[in-house]
Order: C-alpha cells, then sequence, then structure tokens
C-alpha cells in the first residue's frame, strides 16, 4: 500500500475590509488577508520551507520572506481585491525536522512558478506549490493567500505492487434477502475504482464495532469487485465468506473499510433514506463510482437485476441509477 501522510494548515480564511482614510465612500479600498504558512507537522514531523521570498504582483506590489519572520510559522499581509502572482524565490530550502534533528530534503519546485490566484471579498483562493522529492510530491496548498502542505511518502518497499487502498470502495448491499434468511443470504461488494491492483490483505471491514480481518491475501485489479457474503451458498459464490458481521434490517448501521489503521471509506445505512426492501440490493449509481459519492444516499438505487433468487449485480458491474 502507498503510505500516505496529508498535512494541511488550514489557517481561517481572515478577510479585513477597511475603509481608506480619505475621499469618498466609493472610493474605498476592500482588502483580503494574505496568509503564507512555512511550517506544518504530522506524526511528530515537522515539514519547514526556509528562506522562501514570494515576490506578490497584481493590484499591488510587495516581496514577502521567511526571513524577516524565522521563528513565524505564518506569514500575513493585507492584499486589496484583485488578480496577482506569487513567485517562489529561488533560494529556499525544504527541510523536515523531526525528535529535534533537521534534515533538508532535496526538492524540486514542479508546479508552475509563478502562480497566479485573485483576492476576492469573503471567499478563500487556493494557490498550491508542489515539489517533488525523489519523485514524491510534496504540495504546499494555499489559499487567501494560505499556504499548507499536503506530504506524500515514498512507498514502503515491503508493500511493492500491493497499489493504494485509498480507491477501494462500496458498490453494492443486500441486507434484507428474500428468498433465504439474512445469515445465509446477506451480502455486500467492494470495488477497485483506481488505476492500480489493490492487495486487501490485512485491512478491516467492520460493521459498526464487529469486524472482519482479510487474513489472506486478495487482489483488486482495476474495476475489480469483491463479493462478501455470511454464507458459501448466498444465491452466487462469493469470493469471502464471513460470519462475524450482520447487517441490521430495521436500524442504521456503518460499513467501513480500514488499511493499516487509515479509515479508506465508510457508509452509512439508514432504513429511513436506503432505497432497498426485501430481497432487493441497494446499488451505487454507475455515475457515482467515488468514495464521497456514496456516502449519498441518493446516489444509490433499487437493484433491479435477478442474481437467481433476489435482484442485484454481485460481482458484476452496476447499472447508473435512473
Amino acid at each position: 500500500m502507498r503510505l500516505q501522510r496529508i498535512i494541511m494548515l488550514m489557517l481561517a480564511a481572515t478577510f479585513n475590509f477597511v475603509a481608506a482614510c480619505a475621499g469618498p465612500p466609493d472610493q474605498r479600498t476592500r482588502t483580503g488577508q494574505v496568509e503564507l504558512a512555512l511550517h506544518s507537522t504530522v506524526g511528530g514531523i515537522t515539514y519547514e520551507l526556509r528562506n522562501a521570498t514570494f515576490a506578490i504582483k497584481g493590484a499591488t506590489e510587495l516581496e514577502l520572506s521567511s526571513e524577516d519572520a524565522p521563528e513565524a510559522a505564518v506569514l500575513e499581509q493585507e492584499l486589496p481585491v484583485g488578480d496577482y502572482t506569487a513567485e517562489l524565490g529561488p533560494d529556499w530550502h525544504l527541510f523536515e525536522v523531526a525528535e529535534g534533528e533537521e534534515t533538508e530534503l532535496d526538492a524540486v519546485l514542479a508546479s508552475e512558478n509563478p502562480a497566479a490566484f485573485s483576492i476576492s471579498e469573503q471567499a478563500t483562493t487556493e494557490v498550491v506549490y508542489r515539489f517533488t522529492i525523489d519523485g514524491t510530491d510534496v504540495p504546499f496548498a494555499s489559499g487567501t493567500l494560505r499556504i499548507g502542505m499536503d506530504v506524500t511518502v515514498a512507498q514502503d518497499p515491503t508493500d511493492a505492487g500491493r497499489g493504494s487502498t485509498e480507491s477501494v470502495i462500496f458498490t453494492e448491499v443486500m441486507r434484507d434477502p428474500s428468498a433465504l434468511a439474512d445469515t445465509a443470504g446477506e451480502w455486500f461488494e467492494l470495488q477497485n475504482v483506481g488505476t492500480e491492483t489493490v492487495d486487501l490483505a490485512g485491512c478491516v471491514i467492520a460493521r459498526d464495532a464487529a469486524e472482519l480481518t482479510v487474513s489472506e491475501p486478495l487482489e483488486l485489479k482495476p474495476g475489480g469487485i469483491v463479493t462478501l457474503a455470511r454464507s458459501e451458498s448466498p444465491g452466487f459464490v462469493p469470493d469471502v465468506v464471513y460470519s462475524s458481521i450482520s447487517l441490521p434490517n430495521s436500524s442504521s448501521f456503518v460499513l467501513s473499510l480500514s488499511c493499516e489503521g487509515q479509515l479508506v471509506d465508510s457508509i452509512t445505512v439508514d432504513p429511513a433514506t436506503w432505497p432497498d426492501g426485501s430481497g432487493v440490493a441497494a446499488s451505487l449509481s454507475a455515475s457515482s463510482m467515488t468514495a464521497a459519492d456514496n456516502d449519498n444516499p441518493t446516489a444509490w438505487c433499487a437493484a433491479t437485476a435477478t442474481y437467481a433468487i433476489d435482484l442485484g449485480t454481485p460481482g458484476s458491474q452496476n447499472p447508473a441509477c435512473s
């Protein structure tokens, strides 16, 4: 699995609206606050951008430097509303600070420089500076102008070829079979909607507090689907048979997938909003195959295809909901 650490310095979007000291009201200048974050910490490791000089050009021109406040995590400056560019000077250095030790990283600026952005009234503008470290992306995300860090750490060699489980999502759920008892006919499926093959070995699937650990290699190619059922004969041949999870018929519950302690995907099944019924699986629309979209009950619909005993498409691609 590709290991990833996300570091976001979500600084409040601060807008100060001020009037010029002289002149009529129609000549007042609207301003926004520019904030440049230079530090970010995750997992005990701090990443610092040093000797960073930003040349700001547009409705007004100025230069901001990290050396003006070397201990500060954020540089602040008011800017009039308008269009700008921000150019990071060539003498910057990126450091990793952990357990009192500093390491300068061999980083390369890979994004467009200067970067264009706009300051608007009561809005936040995001600008991204992207660096690479030994082929690993390190974006510094910003807005208003607000800069944080999004650090992707290189893949662990022991996970080579495994792919990223972030692309695996829940796509179909049968919680109330009709032709069989719940203990024999319940099932759900996961699909890899990414572009790399994924191995779910060691991942944990949970229904609220009840858990199922995938103990054997379970590879999913791009577009691949895995079916998990409470019996060996739920009306098809499932890929995984489990007994530690049940799917309530009349109360809401949460299904989740976690790998290496990190939540990958989860859905909340609420009978009040869920589109299934007795003998009918809930199917995620083919047009909504993302971890964000499957959080929305309206992205799901009642299955209409028959899989031998009930309605659903276990192990097959879902149709689009009409």
